[in-house]
């Protein structure tokens, strides 16, 4: 009887959780195309027969390719402009695709669910053609932690993760302090010990001001990190959108990492 009720509470909890850190968006806000980009349509499988679905732009041929994982909210659309603006000023091929729940992927989110989604997607780079010296992972926020769980199993020339926090647990802590973390949370997102199985070229990226993943929790993550490794802090940026605070600087950080670290 006590594992029975045992396993309703983590039910339970599970599920509030999960609306407290998914907010997927079904409908798309935005297009690439829009800003003078355009794309292919790409659906695939997980593993579990999840039907995803992401876009595909590939304006330069035997170039790099950015593998963009993308945050906990809305889908791949309201990264439309942002996702223009990495392919005009780096010319690399991009990647971006929907976990499951986000936009047209089947499913519902969940943490395992978007590491495997992350693998699926990894793997339809390689079925176009590339190396995986060629292929550059970039995750933003908790699409950094997903980042970091990729980075941590497969090969990559490089990962460059922005606004990304240490774990789930850390997080709890700064958002909801009074909260007893410790036996509410099923979610880990443990990047903190994932980061020391990654040995490739690492950008760190941080807004000094973001009010959602502290800047000390951006710190410790890129300190627990083995060399090569690079951090830039935005100044006076904040959680959404570093690439326009940090306006020109922002990609000219980028663009030095990816000509010290990775052969074009």
């Amino acid at each position: 009887m006590m594992d029975k009720l045992k396993l309703g509470l983590k039910k339970i909890l599970k599920s509030q959780e999960e609306r407290f850190i998914f907010f997927p968006e079904k409908k798309f806000s935005d297009d690439p195309q829009k800003y003078g980009v355009t794309y292919e349509n790409v659906y695939f499988e997980t593993e579990h027969h999840r039907s995803l679905h992401g876009w595909y732009f590939h304006p330069f041929p035997k170039a790099r390719v950015l593998f963009y994982l993308h945050g906990n909210a809305g889908n791949i659309s309201d990264r439309s402009h942002f996702v223009s603006e990495l392919i005009r000023h780096l010319r690399v091929n991009l990647f971006i695709f929907d976990y499951q729940g986000y936009g047209k992927s089947e499913g519902s989110p969940s943490e395992m669910g978007m590491y495997q989604d992350a693998r699926a997607a990894y793997d339809i780079l390689l079925h176009k053609g590339y190396t995986e010296p060629q292929i550059i992972i970039y995750g933003k926020s908790l699409g950094g932690a997903v980042a970091i769980d990729l980075a941590a199993q497969k090969k990559m020339a490089a990962l460059i993760v922005e606004n990304t926090f240490t774990s789930a647990y850390e997080m709890a802590r700064h958002l909801y302090p009074y909260l007893p973390h410790q036996w509410m949370l099923t979610a880990k997102f443990d990047s903190l010990s994932k980061m020391k199985h990654i040995h490739v070229p690492k950008l760190f990226i941080h807004a000094t001001q973001d009010p959602t993943v502290p800047y000390l929790l951006g710190q410790k993550l890129f300190e627990a990190a083995p060399q090569p490794k690079v951090f830039y802090a935005v100044p006076s940026a904040n959680h959404g959108a570093s690439y326009l605070d940090g306006k020109e600087s922002y990609f000219s950080h980028l663009n030095d990492f990816l000509l010290k670290f990775i052969e074009p």
